[in-house]
């Protein structure tokens, strides 16, 4: 779930500290962490909820109450349920989405973990994740989790992006570069086709 626009990682990282700085306090980084899975994996799957959640028509009372019962049907921390209000109060409950991903990438570093960003066409099967989590691991030394966000634009492949390094290996981006190394002597016909195509 994510809402329209431009997010600003200063905004989702202010209200992600908090949520981590109140689990610390209370020694329940671990159950605080189930409770984001748990919320991420409801708001991918139910629409209709993430629909409510975001539609700027929504009164707070309203979307207080939907927090409220969804915190207790899937049985989350006080925590979890009092920073999703403050939320709803600081008509902010659109972003939950990039400020929950935003939590897990902090705690993710917190345990000397790194997350590559993989942008792709479709999305990854199990298997997939899993080698590639494996292969991107072993290159950096470090555990590598996956933030992966579906990009039509790119046609196929994948980019991905790890501390600095960015590894592109996207349909776009090898016609961009066959168009480059084909040049000006490169028959004008193609190149048409490849400007069409990218």
């Amino acid at each position: 779930m994510s809402s329209s626009g431009f997010i600003s990682t200063k905004v989702t990282s202010r209200y992600a500290t908090a949520l981590l700085g109140l689990a610390e306090e209370q020694n329940i980084l671990s159950q605080i962490e189930a409770d984001i899975t748990a919320l991420l994996t409801a708001l991918g799957g139910a629409h209709d909820l993430a629909d409510a959640l975001q539609d700027p028509r929504s009164e707070k009372k309203d979307l207080d109450a939907v927090v409220v019962a969804l915190s207790k049907a899937m049985g989350l921390q006080g925590i979890t349920e009092n920073f999703l209000r403050v939320l709803v109060q600081n008509g902010r409950i659109d972003i939950v989405g990039p400020v929950l991903e935003q939590t897990l990438r902090m705690l993710s570093e917190k345990r000397g973990e790194k997350t590559a960003l993989v942008q792709v066409t479709k999305a990854l099967s199990a298997s997939q994740k899993k080698a590639l989590e494996k292969e991107l691991s072993q290159s950096s030394g470090s555990k590598v989790n996956l933030d992966i966000k579906i990009n039509p634009d790119i046609m196929g492949g994948m980019i991905v992006t790890l501390d600095s390094m960015m590894i592109d290996n996207s349909v776009r981006r090898k016609l961009e570069r066959l168009q480059m190394r084909m040049g000006h002597g490169a028959n004008e016909n193609t190149v048409q086709t490849l400007n069409e195509v990218g």
